[in-house]
């Protein structure tokens, strides 16, 4: 049973992972791409799905990555601090826009 309680909560990371990351880019192409560009506005649905492709087409297999629960979860919380981080430097730099 603790085998698939770690399976559910990996499953939820990346679940809340792939929400988040398309969350920053939809705001950062809203705040940047639009208004320079002209382009389409994207909405959360499409800006997850362009994000699930990036990271499909990007993504690099790490051989040094964490093997238990505990260091997954590192990793993760790592990357929502990074994204969020690089969301809250985007919207001081919108606000000079």
């Amino acid at each position: 049973m603790k085998d698939f309680g770690e399976i559910c909560y990996l499953i939820l990371l990346a679940v809340l992972g792939v929400f988040i990351n398309g969350f920053v880019f939809m705001k950062m192409w809203l705040w940047f791409i639009y208004p320079t560009f002209t382009a389409v506005q994207l909405g959360f649905v499409h800006a997850t799905g362009i994000m699930v492709i990036f990271t499909f087409i990007l993504h690099k297999k790490k051989e040094d990555g964490a093997k238990d629960i505990k260091g997954i979860t590192e990793l993760y919380l790592g990357q929502v601090f990074t994204t969020a981080l690089t969301l809250g430097i985007a919207y001081l730099l919108h606000l000079f826009l």
